[in-house]
C-alpha cells in the first residue's frame, strides 16, 4: 500500500515522464494485489492507460500481458472460460496496439 502511494505520487508529479509507462505498469500490479474493490478497477485502468499511450514502449506488452491475463481469469469458472463478444474485440484492438 506505502509503495503504490509512492508511485501515484511520482506519477501526480511526473505525469508524462520517461518511466511513467512502467510506473502505470507497477500501479496496476499492486491495485491487483492489494485487492482494491471500485466499481472500475483502478489496476485495469492503469494498465489500459499504459497500453494506449505507450503502445510502442515495453512496458505496454507487459501492461497488455498483465491487463488480458486478468480479464480471462475474470471470465473463468467452472465451465471454462467464456469471453463475451465485446470483451474479445477489446482485448484484440489492445494486443494490436501492442503489436
Amino acid at each position: 500500500l506505502h509503495l503504490s502511494g509512492l508511485l501515484y505520487e511520482y506519477l501526480y508529479l511526473h505525469p508524462r515522464g520517461k518511466f511513467t509507462p512502467n510506473i502505470l505498469y507497477w500501479l496496476g500490479i499492486c491495485e491487483y494485489r492489494l485487492g482494491q474493490n471500485f466499481f472500475y478497477s483502478l489496476a485495469d485502468l492503469y494498465l489500459k492507460d499504459c497500453i494506449m499511450n505507450y503502445p510502442k514502449e515495453p512496458a505496454a506488452k507487459k501492461c497488455y500481458k498483465e491487463y488480458e491475463d486478468n480479464i480471462i481469469l475474470s471470465y473463468t469458472g467452472s465451465r471454462g472460460t467464456y469471453l463475451p463478444p465485446e470483451v474479445r474485440d477489446e482485448l484484440n484492438k489492445l494486443k494490436k496496439l501492442v503489436k
